[in-house]
């Protein structure tokens, strides 16, 4: 079977997946079936109920046997009821020889082909071919000297679809938007040889119109024909996300659920968020003393209901409660009355003080110091050696990175994220959005507005004023009580 010389390579990751292509079938739906599948298809076009005899169409690719024509602009748009009710996938598109015509060796084209979803109706293109466009039309192959040819032989008629044009860039075609638009423009050819068409006088599936000759830019169509080609798509699934958490179905470890992240604490192909049993111990989440630990014997020597595996006996003071999901590394404590929420990890050797609170999704690294009294929104993530002093407040989605200071009554908001390094003094303010780089350093009482620039090493005096927006660049130094608008 002919292919271009050159295979292209190209291909939406979303049809990766195809598992090969089945050949074209009587039964457009049988086809579409596959599609919804997840397979690839073919789906030749008109299908045989269209009715009409068939017609050798010297357009667009012989343009030369209609009037000596060497370019022409070519539109045939497709009802989209023909390809189903989901979304579908372009990867190629292939035509026939003409019965009774010689076959060719490859001869080189100049060529363009363009596809959109289109509001105009499949009875009746206008001769305006602008108008026919739809508004996400794509070039979908463009070649100055793409070899193609046309070997099919034998005494049956119609011959196979060999004339295969391989696109550079798949489409997504929507039959919910309306109707799929193919417009092909032919530069220059040689070629003198008609293809498989029908006649579509009375056709409600099709339609055709073309300018020229001899102009494949042509605004207006210089004819509006009753016939069109024969042409067989190639089509796959159009990539879906069911749950519309920016992870496609054929990808998702949870599809139903959203779970962006894509947690699969056990790796066993389900995401956390649909397995009821995330480490794999055989042991289901809603009864697990340690449901993300794998932890079959279940040992909780301290009966605090809260497996060994997760949380070392004597790692909780009296009072001090950690929700479900969490665990707690070696050598760690949590004193009096700490209250951490749901889904933590604390690592070894970090030493939280008395009445401090965490929400839910809170991580903590190796060897952090938390002061009484501190305030911690959910998601919030401190990396090892991190210092957080008493009466600080920090909001939802703050990231800390290793190795930061953070002295008494801070504020910090929601969204911040801040460097390895850093010094944020007594009575800071930072707000939402900021995002300090790493040394930087921050002096007592200064005011950090809300989606500022710090950056690397760079210096904020005392109770100097930042206002929202600002950038400050790598090691600038802002004086004492100065304000920077």
């Amino acid at each position: 079977m002919f292919r271009s010389r050159r295979r292209r390579v190209r291909r939406a990751a979303s049809i990766r997946r195809a598992i090969g292509t089945l050949m074209a079938t009587a039964c457009i739906l049988a086809g579409l079936a596959s599609v919804a599948n997840g397979q690839s298809t073919t789906v030749m076009l008109p299908d045989a109920a269209s009715g009409g005899p068939e017609s050798a169409n010297c357009l667009p690719f012989g343009a030369q046997c209609q009037n000596g024509a060497s370019s022409v602009r070519f539109q045939q748009v497709f009802a989209g009821a023909q390809f189903g009710d989901q979304p579908v996938v372009v990867d190629k598109v292939r035509f026939r020889r003409a019965c009774g015509t010689a076959p060719f060796d490859p001869i080189p084209f100049d060529l363009q082909v363009r596809l959109s979803n289109t509001t105009a109706p499949a009875d009746a293109l206008s001769p305006d071919m602008n108008a026919n466009v739809g508004s996400d039309e794509t070039v979908v192959l463009d070649e100055s000297a793409l070899e193609l040819s046309s070997l099919a032989s034998g005494s049956d008629c119609p011959y196979a679809p060999d004339f295969e044009l391989d696109l550079d860039d798949s489409f997504v075609f929507d039959s919910s938007l309306g109707n799929l638009l193919m417009e092909i423009r032919v530069r220059n050819t040689l070629l003198n040889r008609k293809f498989d068409g029908i006649w579509l006088t009375g056709n409600t599936a099709q339609a055709v119109v073309w300018g020229g000759p001899g102009t494949e830019t042509a605004a207006t169509a210089s004819a509006v024909r009753p016939y069109g080609l024969f042409v067989e798509f190639v089509l796959a699934a159009a990539a879906v996300d069911s749950d519309l958490d920016g992870v496609m179905d054929d990808q998702d470890n949870c599809i139903g659920t959203a779970n962006p992240q894509q947690i699969d604490t056990d790796s066993d192909g389900v995401g956390d968020a649909c397995d009821p049993d995330d480490d794999g111990d055989q042991v289901a989440d809603a009864i697990d003393n340690c449901p993300l630990v794998y932890n079959p014997d279940q040992l909780d020597r301290n009966h605090d209901g809260i497996g060994d595996a997760c949380v070392s006996p004597g790692a909780l003071a009296g009072g001090a409660s950690l929700g479900l999901g969490s665990s707690v590394g070696s050598g760690s404590r949590l004193l009096q009355n700490v209250t951490i929420g749901t889904g933590a990890t604390i690592g070894s050797g970090t030493m939280i003080h008395r009445n401090t609170v965490a929400g839910d999704g809170f991580a903590a690294g190796d060897d952090v110091q938390i002061a009484k009294d501190v305030t911690i929104g959910d998601r919030v993530t401190l990396e090892s050696g991190v210092r957080i002093d008493k009466d600080t407040v920090i909001g939802d989605d703050v990231d800390i990175a290793a190795d930061t200071v953070v002295g008494i009554g801070v504020t910090i908001g929601s969204g911040v994220t801040i460097g390895q390094g850093v010094w944020i003094e007594e009575g800071v303010v930072i707000g939402d959005g900021a995002h300090i780089e790493d040394g930087a350093v921050i002096r007592r009482g200064a005011w950090i507005g809300v989606d500022v620039w710090v950056g690397i090493d760079a210096q904020v005096g005392m109770s100097a004023v930042i206002d929202d927006n600002v950038v400050l660049d790598d090691e600038q130094v802002v004086r004492n009580r100065a304000h920077v608008r």
